[in-house]
């Protein structure tokens, strides 16, 4: 199943300069609870952010540069390998921007964090018609000393797509 899976502020901001615009260390937590033994599928720029294969987890990153290459990470520049993995298999896609629009007409389900917050960002999660989805709240936060701002986490699943808008 093809699963997309992103923390965004009520502009649907995910990043500044290839960093996290947010500290959520719960929100992080079910990231990895939820991503662990599974693919995850990343562009080069979120990888680079990143600065490592995430662990206990097949990396599969998209990349134009045919030359890219790091150990224990699969490189590829087409998106239908991974359609048919997750055909098979749990696939996550973890960011960034450009990759999370080319994954969305294909996914079943979207896990999005919501931030109570609207933040400066230069990178933006593809905006998609709610109201196509069915959502589910799956975990509610305040903010604390782990979590720099309010959030709710709902999982969108389709029953044909979310369509973007």
């Amino acid at each position: 199943m093809l699963k997309l899976i992103a923390a965004a502020d009520r502009a649907y901001g995910i990043g500044k300069q290839n960093a996290l615009p947010f500290k959520l260390s719960d929100d992080m937590a079910f990231f990895k609870r939820m991503t662990s033994g599974s693919i995850v599928v990343m562009g080069r720029k979120t990888f680079d952010s990143i600065g490592r294969p995430l662990p206990n987890r097949t990396n599969i990153v998209l990349t134009r540069d045919g030359n890219w290459h790091k150990p224990d990470v699969w490189a590829t520049g087409e998106i239908q390998p991974v359609i048919d993995l997750s055909n098979e298999f749990d696939v996550w896609v973890i960011g960034g921007s450009e990759i999370y629009a080319q994954f969305l007409p294909y996914a079943s389900q979207i896990y999005l964090t919501e931030v109570d917050a609207e933040l400066d960002c230069d990178t933006f999660f593809p905006c998609f018609d709610k109201s196509l989805c069915r959502v589910e709240t799956l975990e509610e936060h305040e903010a604390n000393e782990r979590n720099q701002f309010g959030f709710a986490i709902r999982k969108y699943s389709k029953e044909d797509q979310c369509e973007s808008v």
